[in-house]
């Protein structure tokens, strides 16, 4: 039996990095080298001055997972990796939530309404329309039946931040220990989902048959 094929991975931040190694073992890898987190002065910028050399790394053999949200950079994930990099290699995956990471996650409705504590209805049904995917995550947050959840999540009033203070811990935690991405792109309210799901499957299954 072959080994499992490393798969290296990058993102904006945390979040990014716990989606992308949920998504390595829906598809059967094993990840590796993490190019997120042990790093400073993340960000799509970061992560944008740094694909040149990931698509070198790529060249040579290394599978190379990128998540890179699309945000109100470009009208179509397409147009941004057009403007992003030339010449992709073939192990580099580079893919672009629409328009956050975090919609992969609320695809997953049920799973994600019984871990924040809220009823299934309250999470939209199409959340790769939403134009602020965080906040409509502190919105469903607010009058969750989990208390110290709440505390977490959603900011003290009148602070002027838009966020809790563990809100990237617990949307980590739920990407690594309860998210299904099969589950989720199966429910068809992400196709940039299936579309990644699709495309690292077929990248890793191609190393196996190489190796």
């Amino acid at each position: 039996m072959s080994s499992a094929v490393d798969v290296a991975y990058i993102g904006e931040g945390p979040t990014d990095a716990a989606v992308a190694r949920t998504l390595i073992r829906a598809v059967g890898g094993r990840p590796g080298q993490d190019f997120v987190t042990p790093r400073r002065g993340r960000g799509k910028d970061t992560l944008d001055q740094r694909l040149e050399g990931l698509n070198r790394l790529a060249r040579i053999g290394q599978v190379v997972l990128v998540l890179r949200d699309l945000d109100n950079d470009e009208p179509c994930p397409g147009a941004l990796v057009g403007r992003l990099i030339a010449n992709q290699a073939q192990n580099l995956c580079l893919r672009i939530p629409v328009r956050s990471v975090e919609t992969w996650l609320l695809a997953d409705r049920k799973a994600f309404a019984d871990a924040i504590g809220v009823a299934e209805g309250r999470i939209n049904h199409d959340p790769e329309t939403l134009l602020r995917p965080k906040a409509h995550i502190v919105d469903l947050a607010r009058p969750s039946r989990k208390q110290v959840l709440r505390r977490e999540l959603v900011p003290a009033s009148g602070s002027g931040i838009r966020e809790g203070p563990l809100l990237a811990a617990w949307l980590s935690r739920f990407a690594e220990h309860i998210w299904n991405p099969g589950r989720a792109a199966r429910s068809g309210r992400s196709q940039s989902l299936s579309r990644a799901l699709f495309r690292l499957e077929q990248i890793v299954a191609e190393q196996c048959v190489a190796t």
